[in-house]
């Protein structure tokens, strides 16, 4: 994944992740910082809930309808912004969003000024248990620089996926 990752940061002059599932979280594994004075905190290691964050969203949208319900069953939303998801339904309504445009958004969900978009790496049979990040301060991440990075993110974890047919990192 790294050339991707490297590609990205070189791109859009933002903080890339790489991330695995981790049951009801999302754990990161790989970080590339903007070359901007001005970054995003994440650490490898570092675990954050699924639902807060585009990259446990992405995944999300990928799992079975059983497997997010569990997954649902066992948040205890907890408001970290104003703009945090805090049900089951705007949730579920996200979920379905992001199948229709293929990439997730986080706009200062976990964190007042920063802002989010990732896309699935799909296994061979859809599921996705890993994701790649692009943050960035929400002042430079306007509606077009997010919807631009979605496209990448989404034709870079296609081949992503295609290259890579199954894979799985013990975590």
């Amino acid at each position: 994944c790294m050339p991707y990752l490297e590609k990205l940061v070189g791109m859009y002059s933002e903080t890339v992740n790489l991330v695995a599932r981790n049951d009801d979280l999302v754990i990161y594994l790989e970080k590339i910082d903007s070359p901007h004075s001005m970054r995003i905190s994440t650490n490898e290691g570092m675990r954050l809930p699924m639902y807060s964050t585009a990259v446990g969203k992405s995944i999300m949208a990928t799992l079975p309808k059983n497997e997010v319900e569990d997954i649902i069953g066992k948040i205890s939303f907890c408001k970290f912004t104003e703009y945090t998801i805090c049900g089951a339904g705007e949730l579920l309504d996200q979920l379905q969003s992001i199948r229709e445009k293929g990439y997730a958004e986080d706009i200062q969900e976990y964190e007042i000024g920063l802002t989010c978009v990732a896309a699935a790496i799909r296994d061979y049979t859809g599921i996705a248990n890993y994701a790649i990040s692009v943050s960035g301060p929400h002042s430079r991440m306007t509606e077009e620089v997010r919807s631009r990075i979605g496209q990448t993110l989404v034709e870079f974890t296609g081949e992503l996926s295609r290259k890579m047919g199954y894979w799985h990192i013990d975590i």
